[in-house]
């Protein structure tokens, strides 16, 4: 097979994936997940007109003619606290003494602050309050269905959920809430070199990275990591956890054993099992990425080196499983940001380059995180972008502007 452009394996991938069925989840763990339906006020919110500050619903006439040096005195013949509802209506010369949220009376006109009176002093026949400039009707009064109205469109499918959302879920009184759910990956990583991380390698052995660092991206991508016990470079062993892994995932995503070597077996056995749709893209780090079915289960397989096995994962798989969960942004946002490096040359494959971008006063400014060994997983942990050189071009003159795909916060 022929290398294929990260546009048209970007596109060959997404064009195979279907958004999963909805489920209703407790409102308490929607955070984060994508609505499968739109949403609608079951009522009027707030239900009723409201104040919006401490103080004394007045009828705005009573306060015409009131200053600092003529004060009017207004009989206070009520006091309304939130949650309660008033039992009285305004009378010309009356206020009512209310607490922030609680219901006004039918016929107040404003809500008149504490810091505006004298607080309220009693005299000898009754509680009066003093009141020293005039209001405008409607002041610090919440009306009912300011925020909502009954009926109206709150909240569209396809939104992911924030803190937001998820008060406007419990203002409607959403307790289960009709959410996408989440694709579950069954993560393997395959190789005789390979141990779990408790375990003290020996010679010859190494640490099992691509599974964890792949699990933690599964879950940023808002979906389900099931990581699998280490596969030995054994073809029996490999058939026998692929079996396991289509029938408990949605999508499988194996790290190794898609290059040419002796014990490469995850292409081959993908071939005997499933189809291989392609296998090797024209890039860097990751060239050699293969990308399949087994019984209708998409299978991501991803190279052994960590820093290449990361790298597709952000460019292929990770929108691939946005896709499958409802999100209608599939791709990590890009910036432009100026090169502080030396220049850097193309080739024949795309690069991506891992960098550190930072804001300053000047703009965003971007900087290799050092050497670009595909096999330096640190240098993942300190970039927050992938810079692209395209290929065939003239490549990027420091203190040019590059195109950097972001996958952490700014520094």
């Amino acid at each position: 097979m022929s290398l294929l452009a990260v546009a048209d394996a970007q596109a060959a991938i997404l064009e195979r994936m279907t958004t999963l069925a909805s489920e209703s989840i407790a409102l308490t763990e929607a955070l984060g997940r994508v609505l499968a339906m739109s949403m609608y006020a079951d009522r009027a919110a707030p239900p009723f007109a409201n104040s919006a500050m401490d103080g004394y619903a007045v009828l705005v006439g009573d306060l015409a003619q009131a200053s600092a040096d003529q004060p009017v005195s207004l009989q206070i013949i009520e006091r309304v606290a939130a949650g309660a509802v008033p039992k009285h209506e305004l009378r010309a010369g009356s206020a009512i003494r209310i607490m922030t949220g609680a219901q006004v009376p039918a016929n107040a006109e404003a809500v008149v602050p504490f810091e505006e009176t004298d607080e309220g002093q009693p005299n000898a026949q009754s509680e009066v309050v003093r009141m020293f400039q005039a209001t405008q009707h409607g002041n610090n009064i919440r009306p009912a269905g300011e925020d909502m109205q009954a009926g109206a469109l709150v909240l569209n499918a396809g939104q992911v959920l924030h803190a937001g959302s998820i008060g406007v879920l419990a203002t409607i009184g959403a307790a289960q809430v009709p959410v996408f759910r989440q694709p579950r990956v069954a993560i393997i990583a395959t190789g005789d070199e390979l141990v779990d991380v408790g375990v003290e390698p020996n010679p010859g052995q190494i640490r099992n990275s691509n599974g964890y660092a792949n699990a933690a991206q599964v879950r940023e991508a808002g979906a389900v990591p099931i990581l699998m016990p280490i596969v030995p470079d054994n073809a029996e062993a490999l058939r026998a956890t692929l079996a396991q892994a289509v029938a408990e995932a949605d999508v499988l995503l194996t790290s190794g054993g898609v290059s040419v070597g002796d014990y490469d077996l995850v292409k081959q056995i993908l071939n005997e099992v499933g189809k291989l749709e392609f296998w090797r893209v024209r890039m860097r780090p990751g060239k050699p990425l293969a990308f399949g079915s087994i019984n209708g289960k998409p299978i991501f397989g991803l190279p052994g080196n960590p820093v290449s096995a990361m790298v597709c994962f952000e460019l292929f798989v990770r929108p691939a499983l946005r896709k499958l969960g409802g999100y209608q942004q599939l791709f990590r946002p890009s910036v432009w940001a100026k090169l502080l490096d030396a220049d850097l040359e193309s080739n024949e494959r795309r690069q991506y380059l891992r960098v550190i971008v930072k804001s300053s006063a000047e703009g965003l400014t971007a900087q290799l995180t050092g050497a670009q060994g595909s096999g330096l997983v640190s240098s993942m942990a300190r970039a927050n972008g992938l810079l692209i050189v395209p290929e065939a071009s003239r490549g990027i003159i420091r203190g040019e502007y590059a195109e950097i795909v972001l996958f952490g916060e700014l520094q």
